[in-house]
């Protein structure tokens, strides 16, 4: 009990100090209080020195983790300058409100501490932490943040997560919450039997607390899985579920089967189907939640018909959604009418945006901002639809505000906008739009053979490109070279933007042939790693092109590329390096492939890799330096090019 009132006096000490830059007043502040926030601009640190306006944001924390309402919601409030300071106020009146993190806003500038945002708990009347403040704080702290306000991966604390759980318990002995996480951060691995033993024993204790507690009931049940005892979850679900076979235990386990034993959609489009039908009685955030997962499930079975229907029946529809389901058909010019409709629904919603599905944790300035931007892709997509059955009128009129919203920010639907300009004739207006997409940065191909059309019915005596005045070729062939310096410079600048430099995880991993590769031995090289898995269609999409690049480099010792395959869903290693074997001598690459950790913690989880591919690329002194996710096109080739030439021109320095 010392140990925890230390850390309790601590924590509020820690709150008041926090770096000369935010301070606030109360410092305990409780519901219903009138928060003042002062931002210091002259402080050591601030981002914000030189802002002209600002903004205060405050996100709040209301209920636990496993609450169907456990949003989070925004406060903000415009600040006034005062000297060398700021202050803004903020009023705190939603009465779950549990721990707050702050961050500032100017223009287009954030200043949020370096990624780890400023915090109060919020404070009952006794000024101690109210119910789940310090759960909340260890689960930020832990790396969990949310959205916008989301805690940067290198710079959560496990020791302070573990440190404010504990102290959730201190105050709130009966928070399962906190309990229950706590054994998950003393347990993170499973794997041997020492640690299953450890780990089983522990859970039969936090059983034993919390028995009597449905909620908690599923969560220890799912441990128990997670622990490899089914025997002991099946018994604890048998119980619970014998006495109230409708309660939420068995709600929760009915719905997670679907997650767990559901092969493909179409088989979870028809358990969750069963699932809503036997629940009924669930309240309506839960139920709207579980449509969205329905209506997903269906776009994954490519039901667009049965998504739609489900959709329709929605409380709250999705523009975003009735685009996706709408694009799917129009795309490929099929159900034209139909699909054509849905996105004019779309284009009507998101004409009246209602304000009551904005998430609770977004600005009403951010809010409306990407309301703007929906409404342009559904435009594209409603304009499309009716290009393509001959309304090529209407179409364009639908083109011209879709490219106005989106500030022709596509270069596919500004390539549209172009072709339906030219089908109307408008062959000034299509070398016009076409030209400024050039000079933005915004086009492809296939538009600049556009604008290239454009330019020969604009002559009117010209047949064809050939037959053009040599002026009118040079204006073409001049947009041809700004559309790839363009693009060249906007992918250097990313580059540029997007160098980063963190310490890398060692690491020791076979390739092929049996051939151990360690990490460490690479120093004083650029060094490319893809994290990918024979089954994960982005990562094949983008092996052509890692393997271009590799051929560009595979001559200079300098640079060293290394796919790690990952995830396999085979049975063993030997499987996994026969499965990766046949894979990469069919489509002949010839980089070289690492075979990640089968057992244990794998090399990406280390890496913290959340999807696939993910590539790092380090450079000369071992550091990451670039780090990207998914599959985003052709240009995936020039973006590396440039990085590894951007790495290979660096000093190395001391490698010490």
């Amino acid at each position: 009990m010392k140990y925890a009132i230390i850390a309790l006096l601590f924590t509020s000490l820690a709150f008041s100090q926090q770096g000369g830059i935010f301070s606030i007043s109360p410092d305990h502040p409780k519901v219903g209080d009138e928060i003042t926030i002062t931002y210091a601009g002259d402080a050591t640190g601030a981002q914000l020195k030189d802002a002209k306006e600002m903004d205060v944001q405050g996100l709040v924390y209301q209920s636990d983790l496993f609450d169907y309402d456990n949003q989070p919601f925004l406060i903000e409030a415009s600040m006034k300058q005062e000297g060398t300071a700021w202050k803004g106020f903020l009023t705190l009146d939603q009465p779950r409100s549990k721990y707050i993190l702050f961050r500032f806003r100017s223009s287009d500038k954030t200043d949020d501490n370096g990624g780890k945002c400023w915090e109060s708990f919020v404070y009952n009347k006794d000024d101690k932490p109210v119910r789940e403040g310090h759960l909340s704080r260890g689960m930020y702290h832990a790396g969990q943040g949310y959205f916008i306000f989301s805690r940067s991966n290198d710079v959560k604390d496990l020791s302070v997560a573990t440190d404010e759980l504990q102290q959730e318990r201190v105050l709130y002995p009966d928070d399962w919450v906190a309990s229950e996480i706590l054994w998950n951060l003393e347990f993170p691995d499973v794997q041997s039997d020492s640690a299953r033993t450890l780990a089983e024993a522990a859970l039969d204790k936090l059983y034993a607390r919390f028995k009597d507690d449905e909620t908690a009931l599923y969560k220890i049940y799912t441990d128990y899985n997670r622990v490899g005892d089914s025997t002991r979850a099946k018994q604890i679900r048998s119980d619970v579920v014998s006495r109230d076979s409708k309660g939420e235990f068995a709600r929760r386990a009915s719905w997670g089967d679907i997650f767990q034993t559901a092969r493909g959609s179409s088989e979870r489009s028809s358990m969750m189907e069963k699932h809503l039908a036997g629940f009924s009685g669930m309240e309506e955030k839960e139920k709207e939640m579980k449509l969205n997962n329905l209506v997903n499930a269906y776009t994954d079975e490519k039901n667009y018909d049965k998504a739609y229907e489900v959709l329709s029946h929605m409380k709250k529809k999705n523009a975003s959604v009735l685009n996706e389901l709408a694009w799917a058909y129009i795309e490929k010019g099929k159900q034209l009418e139909k699909a054509t409709g849905w996105a004019k629904e779309g284009v009507e919603l998101r004409r009246t945006p209602d304000i009551s599905t904005k998430p609770s944790y977004v600005s009403k300035k951010d809010w409306e901002s990407n309301s703007k931007d929906e409404l342009g892709g559904v435009l594209d997509t409603y304009a499309y639809g009716l290009y393509q059955l001959g309304k090529t009128g209407e179409a364009e009129k639908n083109y011209d505000e879709s490219y106005q919203l989106m500030k022709g920010s596509d270069p596919e639907a500004n390539e549209r906008y172009v072709e339906c300009l030219m089908k109307n004739k408008k062959y000034d207006k299509a070398i016009e739009v076409g030209s400024e997409c050039v000079k933005n940065g915004k086009s492809n191909l296939n538009l600049l053979e556009e604008v290239k059309e454009a330019l020969v019915g604009d002559d009117g005596s010209a047949g064809d490109y050939a037959a053009l005045s040599s002026e009118k070729k040079k204006k073409f062939e001049a947009l041809m070279t700004e559309t790839k310096k363009a693009k060249s410079d906007e992918i250097r600048k990313k580059v540029q933007e997007n160098r980063i430099s963190k310490s890398p995880v060692d690491f020791t991993l076979k390739d092929l042939d049996g051939k151990p590769v360690s990490l460490s031995s690479l120093k004083g090289k650029v060094v490319v790693i893809d994290f990918w898995a024979t089954w994960c269609g982005p990562c094949r999409q983008s092996f052509p092109f890692f393997q271009k690049v590799y051929e560009k480099y595979k001559s200079n010792e300098k640079v060293v590329f290394l796919a790690i395959d990952t995830r396999e869903r085979v049975k063993d290693y030997d499987a996994t390096v026969a499965n990766a074997k046949s894979f990469i001598e069919f489509n002949k690459y010839t980089f070289t492939v690492l075979i990640d950790e089968i057992t244990g913690t794998r090399v990406s989880e280390k890496y913290e890799v959340d999807g696939i591919p993910t590539k790092f690329i380090f450079d000369k002194k071992g550091n990451i330096a670039f780090k990207s996710i998914g599959f985003e096109g052709p240009e995936m080739e020039e973006e590396m090019t440039q990085e590894i030439e951007l790495l290979l021109a660096e000093s190395i320095g001391s490698l010490n």
